[in-house]
């Protein structure tokens, strides 16, 4: 199938392109489209599927809003309220893929876990026929038996911590990738999530010497497309597994197969530009320290 990346087959060919963010922000955009059309086909009406695995679906359209998010705000530049972004959409992909990998049993028990919280504030409040516990106690009971579940049920729920996502970053990346996902996305937006020092200091102070420090409000533009690559490389995976997935459920994305085709395309030239972007950090690392 032809695509508008099938004369860029080496790294020497993309660095060209590189120059502005046009052509990194059109590879964006085009994910995007692709999202929204693998959501709403008709660009009218949107997909649907069985209650079992609207989980998976609704992580898949999560990622597609903070998406289109991570987009505007790195077109502007604003680094500081950008990276907060990626553990979010990181983490979202990674349970896709969990519930995806794990089937039926992980898709009951990622759902019926979501009451655990709601279970304590109910056997504290059953009896009571206040405003507040009387409300929310009818919809705690109400969204429960939706799902299938009883109270009882809840009794053999215990919360994981996802010990999976290593395996499958494994399984999904190679170590090279897997590195830079985990440093470039998961780590530095944890640091900005718990407001980490290293953070704070490289962020949202600026150094003025003598041991003074004062605030950065008016921040740089930074948008280096090396910020929004890793980002856009998660997001064209997950449109590359959502559709399979979702179509073996009911045939709901009629075209699909190109979809996917263009996505893994868009993935391919990407990596091109990760393999131009260790070759400057190891032969013109200047480029980076600069910037």
């Amino acid at each position: 199938m032809l695509t508008p990346y099938t004369n860029i087959k080496t790294k020497e060919d993309v660095i060209p392109l590189l120059e502005d963010n046009t052509f990194v922000l059109s590879l964006c955009e085009n994910l995007s489209f692709l999202m929204n059309r693998s959501i709403s086909p008709n660009n009218n009406e949107y997909i649907s599927c069985p209650r079992t695995y609207a989980p998976i679906l609704g992580l898949y359209v999560k990622i597609y809003k903070f998406w289109k998010e991570c987009l505007n705000v790195y077109k502007r530049g604003e680094i500081g309220i950008y990276i907060a972004y990626g553990r979010i959409l990181y983490e979202a992909y990674i349970k896709m893929l969990h519930l995806m990998y794990n089937g039926t049993e992980a898709l009951n028990e990622f759902r019926l876990i979501s009451y655990k919280n709601r279970i304590s504030a109910y056997k504290k409040t059953n009896n009571s026929s206040e405003g507040i516990d009387l409300v929310r106690n009818i919809k705690f009971l109400e969204d429960l038996q939706a799902d299938g579940f009883t109270i009882n049920d809840l009794k053999y729920a215990h919360p994981r911590t996802f010990k999976s996502i290593q395996e499958i970053a494994e399984k999904t990346y190679t170590k090279e990738e897997k590195d830079i996902l985990y440093t470039l996305i998961y780590g530095l937006s944890s640091d900005a999530i718990h407001s980490d020092w290293g953070e704070l200091r490289q962020i949202h102070l600026n150094d003025i010497g003598d041991g003074m420090m004062m605030p950065n409000i008016d921040e740089i533009t930074y948008n280096h497309y090396r910020i929004i690559l890793p980002m856009a490389d998660i997001v064209s995976h997950a449109i590359q597994v959502f559709i399979p997935f979702i179509n073996e459920t009911k045939e709901i994305i009629i075209a699909g197969n190109s979809f996917v085709t263009t996505a893994e395309e868009i993935r391919r030239v990407i990596c091109l530009v990760f393999e131009h972007v260790a070759d400057e950090y190891e032969n013109n690392p200047d480029v980076f320290i600069l910037k």
